[in-house]
This record gives C-alpha cells, sequence and structure tokens, in this order.
C-alpha cells in the first residue's frame, strides 16, 4: 500500500537533516543575548520541531513578546551560520535519487521557513529532487504542521489523498498528518523519542533511510 504513493511529503528537520548543532547553538545564542544562560545545551533538543516561538513560550515561561525578540535574534544567527551546521542523513541522498528515478514526487512539509529551508537544501545540493518545498513564513503565518501540509497539497492541487504519504521524526508530523487524513510513516533517528512517536499514534517506525526505502519503494 505504501508503495503506491506518489506523493512523499518529507518533514526537514530530523528527517532529512541532522540540524540539531545549528539550531542548538543559534538558540544559545539568541537566549543568551537576553540573559538566559543554558547550562546543558542538549536541553534545548525539545525545541527542534515545533515552532520555535511556541516552544521558548512554553519552556522558558516568557511573554509572547520577548519571545517573538529572542525568535529575531535566533534568526540572525541561524541565518549567518547555524542554518549551515547541518548534514543529510546516511542514506538520503541516494533516497532521493531512487525516489525520482521511480517516477515518485517528494516535498518538503516543514515547519521551518520555507527561505531557510531553501537555502539549506541548496547547500546539500539536494534542492532538486524535491517538486515542492512548504515552510513557514517568516511573518509568523503558516506555523502549525497542519497547515503547512494543506498549503502543499493545495499548492500541487492534489485532490485524491490516498496518493500522498507523510514522513516525520515529532509527534506533530504525525498530529498534522491525521488532520490532513493522510497516510504516516514515523523514522527512530530523528528528534523525537520511540515513546513520543509511539503515544502520537506512529503505526509504522523506520530505522534509517534503508529501511525507509524497503518500505516506499
Amino acid at each position: 500500500m505504501l508503495k503506491e504513493k506518489e506523493y512523499i511529503l518529507f518533514d526537514l528537520d530530523g528527517t532529512i537533516i541532522n540540524s540539531g548543532k545549528g539550531i542548538i547553538n543559534s538558540a544559545i545564542y539568541a537566549l543568551e543575548s537576553f540573559g538566559i544562560k543554558i547550562e546543558k545545551p542538549e536541553m534545548l533538543r525539545s525545541l527542534i520541531g515545533p515552532p520555535l516561538k511556541d516552544s521558548i513560550i512554553a519552556y522558558f515561561d516568557l511573554d509572547s513578546q520577548k519571545a517573538e525578540e529572542i525568535v529575531l535574534k535566533y534568526r540572525e544567527h541561524y541565518g549567518e551560520k547555524g542554518l549551515y551546521e547541518c548534514a543529510l542523513y546516511p542514506g538520503i541522498k541516494e533516497l532521493l535519487g531512487d525516489l525520482a528515478k521511480a517516477g515518485k514526487k517528494p516535498c518538503i512539509a516543514t515547519t521551518k521557513s520555507t527561505y531557510f529551508a531553501e537555502k539549506i537544501l541548496s547547500y546539500l545540493d539536494v534542492g532538486q529532487y524535491f517538486i515542492k518545498i512548504a515552510g513557514s513564513n517568516l511573518d509568523g503565518s503558516r506555523q502549525d504542521k497542519h497547515e503547512v501540509i494543506e498549503y502543499c497539497l493545495k499548492s500541487l492541487a492534489i485532490e485524491n489523498r490516498k496518493k500522498v504519504l507523510m514522513i516525520g521524526d515529532r509527534k506533530y508530523d504525525i498530529e498534522g498528518a491525521k488532520k490532513s487524513e493522510i497516510d504516516f510513516i514515523a523514522v527512530s533517528y530523528g528528534f523525537g523519542e520511540l515513546s513520543e512517536l509511539k503515544k502520537a499514534g506512529a503505526k509504522t517506525i523506520v530505522k534509517d533511510a534503508l529501511e525507509l526505502r524497503k518500505i516506499i519503494l
């Protein structure tokens, strides 16, 4: 059934790329610019996935205005350095090439801004494999994963959702896929804990790109 999917929507962070170093370094820069000292950088891994502003508000108990100021400072560092501190997960480039050869239509559906997503994929020389790169807007709109998925589907004029598959590493990817009524595969090599993925309802969880390839090709 999954091998019959035509449109393959990939999350970006934790699914296509390991972007932890750049995101965490940029978050530390932004937070410490406002006097928020981070003793253990690994504690910021939970910020990877959901909209950054929402995570900052919840995690550090800050108001919306202060969180927005931190996000702007984050983007300042991320745009200059952080976005380049990433790498493709093993086997991903080969998988994307095989999908293209098989006539599949890979897309990106991420809550990272479209602007940064495009720059990263170009830097890693894989942007050409995606027929659509759908992300959030820098003005703060389209931040929810469900909104991003819907935007992607509408942009491509996809009416038959049975042809669509979402692949991601966090519960937000699963929840977004469920709301959009499309099938989902979770990857365990990203930033989401296995317990998080199972609790969110992931029925198929793969450990690497090779296993993913066997399921969708």
